[in-house]
């Protein structure tokens, strides 16, 4: 059992991690580097929504809409399957800030 604990750990230290790397990346300027952490942080775990709005966000700073779009709604998808629940209020806010952007 405590294996399980350490691992779980050990998950979030990595997530930890790529989140620096994602703001540090976004800060200066480096969306496309940073959307490549946020797909990482995904992969190692598909629930993780603060990575969804990280990715999100990249997308939208760097002008691609439509993917940012398509993020969302692929959240939404996994969340829904995976528990029943929509996505939160703060990624909903990214989506709404996403959908009013020209």
């Amino acid at each position: 059992m405590w294996t399980v604990s350490f691992r779980e750990r050990l998950r979030r230290k990595y997530l930890d991690v790529i989140a620096g790397v994602c703001d540090y990346s976004g800060s200066v300027g480096g969306w496309d580097k940073a959307a490549e952490y946020c797909e990482k942080a995904i992969y190692a775990d598909e629930h993780a929504e603060e990575f969804y709005r990280r990715l999100m966000l990249c997308h939208l700073h760097s002008g691609r809409r439509a993917q940012a779009i398509s993020v969302y709604q692929r959240c939404s998808k996994i969340l829904f399957a995976s528990f029943g629940l929509r996505p939160d209020e703060k990624t909903e806010a990214v989506y709404k800030e996403i959908m009013k952007a020209r």
